[in-house]
């Protein structure tokens, strides 16, 4: 039995010769209503027993019904086992990428764990000798056996320590990245509006602080290991006062410092958003530009102070009279 092309089902009775379903559902319901009809005209003729007449027709359409349910009983049958089929062979196919795959990573292993034993063991034997056993004795074995297995203990090691420095510097990688997103950032709405009336009671001094460690945080990408993480030891101790007293940042213990390190608290967060945000939405909100401008004019003044030029401008300079004759 198969299935054609149109969906219909089709019974192969040997050789080339085939026969459809559907066509011998038709010629069942031909043949049921002639018989119907050859029935009616007889019971007609011969004034038949109506029960009887009516017996028979039952019984010649339930023999109709059941070849159609038969037949649309082996049609889903038949649909059901060519997904079967395919379902089977999918798998199949799936168990021998499977197995190739698991065949070549043992051929790696194996290859990587032969190497290394081949390494330990021309290792150890040397230092085994130089220990000055003999060569044919058991305790020479034992030895080369003992240091072999610290020389794996520690391949093993050294590998375990490079996968960890690997994930945690792909998980700090990943961090930092969200957060340089976040403080390029514009705060929401509604904590700009709480910021920008603090920041305006700020000077330059204080605003650079933010700043700073608005920069620092996107650094180091707000991690909390025992490594690396957010934060100054030092800053501006003339200024640091009015910022903690007004909840833009507090000093605390840290494991990836000997020291107290200054933070950013969530409010002082936002604080640095504001001064470090690359939306031009920033630029043209007035009171953000007026808070900017005067970071700006702050930072000016500390480059005149630290620029030589600028500094010493009005002291002369003489010339180097040395190497005149």
């Amino acid at each position: 039995m198969t299935e054609d092309a149109d969906g219909s089902t089709m019974e192969h009775l040997g050789g080339d010769l085939s026969i459809r379903w559907m066509s011998i559902a038709i010629a069942a319901v031909i043949v049921a209503l002639a018989s119907l009809t050859v029935l009616a005209v007889v019971a007609s003729i011969r004034d038949a027993d109506v029960l009887s007449v009516v017996a028979l027709a039952l019984a010649i359409l339930a023999f109709v019904v059941q070849i159609i349910v038969y037949i649309v009983q082996s049609a889903s049958a038949t649909r059901q086992e060519v997904q079967m089929t395919e379902i089977y062979g999918r798998t199949l196919k799936a168990l021998n990428a499977i197995e190739e795959k698991s065949e070549g990573t043992r051929r790696t292993v194996t290859t990587i764990s032969d190497r290394l034993l081949d390494a330990a063991i021309g290792k150890a034997i040397p230092e085994s000798q130089a220990s000055g056993l003999p060569v044919t004795s058991p305790a020479l074995a034992e030895d080369v056996s003992k240091r072999v297995r610290e020389i794996v203990k520690q391949a093993e090691a050294q590998d375990g320590d490079v996968a960890m420095r690997r994930r945690r510097e792909a998980r700090v990688r990943a961090t930092r990245s969200r957060v340089d997103e976040t403080m390029r950032e514009l705060p929401p709405i509604e904590s700009v509006g709480k910021v920008i009336p603090v920041l305006k009671g700020l000077g330059g001094a204080e605003l650079r602080i933010i700043r700073d460690l608005g920069e620092d945080q996107t650094r180091n990408g707000g991690t909390s290991s025992h490594f690396v993480g957010p934060g100054l030891r030092s800053v501006n101790p003339f200024a640091a006062p009015d910022l903690v007293a007004a909840g833009l940042i507090v000093r605390r213990k840290v494991p990836w410092s000997q020291e107290p390190v200054f933070q950013l608290t969530d409010l002082g967060k936002d604080a640095a958003r504001i001064l470090m945000s690359s939306d031009e939405k920033a630029d043209r909100n007035p009171h953000i530009a007026a808070i900017r401008n005067k970071l700006k004019s702050y930072d000016n003044e500390i480059k005149k102070l630290i620029d030589p030029n600028i500094v010493f401008k009005d002291i002369p300079v003489e010339d180097d009279q040395q190497g005149q004759v």
